[in-house]
């Protein structure tokens, strides 16, 4: 019911019933129960959504704490993890961000395998933190992993997977590959056109993507030859 406000902007009233459920679930299972530890997590996510990223990473942590007391061997603790891990990337904090993302990799791929949806979530955000620290050889092979197993997942045509071959692209343009980011944002650009359509603001990012790499090779500076590449797409 939190999740349905929330869709439809009625954010004070969310935050009430996620607060709410946290707090029946403390009193009815403990604070150290996996579904408590969940509220917990979603609780973390909505705050973070409005802003309020302190709180929010807050919650995460109480609820990386409960699930860990719980005793359980629990995969969405992997969940938990990487998002808190992709937030102190945000801030900076890389050395406590890769701890974490690494932490959740391990557990994905322990409980879920190399094709889980927390295993592919964790390899894209430790990817971006290896990126950001310079170690680009490891990030396109974690970035090659998680495209790989969202594809199974999800197949060719979800959104995820447009965003996966992003990712791939951004650290290929970082080696001077400039040829192989072009088609994989080509790629996302694709997704995402027949999925959101041409005039949505997520496929017009994709677009500024694309342009971005075409303007690397010294091709294109937004002149005819950028506008004639663009509206092969529509």
């Amino acid at each position: 019911l939190a999740a349905i406000h929330k869709l439809r902007g009625d954010y004070e009233i969310a935050l009430g019933l996620y607060q709410r459920s946290a707090s029946i679930m403390e009193n009815s299972l403990g604070v150290h129960h996996p579904r408590t530890a969940g509220t917990y997590g979603n609780l973390g996510l909505f705050l973070e959504s409005q802003g309020n990223s302190i709180e929010g990473k807050v919650y995460y942590r109480k609820s990386i704490e409960s699930y860990q007391a719980s005793g359980r061997s629990v995969i969405d603790l992997s969940a938990v993890k990487a998002t808190l891990a992709y937030a102190l990337a945000v801030e900076g904090q890389f050395q406590e961000a890769r701890r974490l993302a690494e932490e959740s990799l391990n557990i994905a791929l322990e409980l879920g395998g190399e094709d889980h949806r927390y295993s592919a979530y964790a390899m894209g955000v430790l990817a971006s933190i290896l990126l950001d620290q310079g170690d680009n050889r490891e990030a396109e092979n974690l970035y090659r992993r998680s495209l790989a197993a969202r594809e199974k997942i999800w197949g060719p045509e979800h959104s995820v997977v447009a965003l996966a071959n992003s990712n791939l692209a951004r650290v290929m343009s970082r080696q001077g590959k400039i040829d192989e980011a072009i088609q994989l944002e080509r790629k996302a650009l694709e997704i995402r056109k027949r999925g959101y359509g041409p005039e949505n603001h997520v496929t017009a990012q994709s677009i500024h993507n694309l342009a971005a790499e075409y303007g690397k090779k010294g091709t294109m500076k937004l002149d005819w030859k950028c506008n004639f590449k663009l509206k092969r797409f529509f």
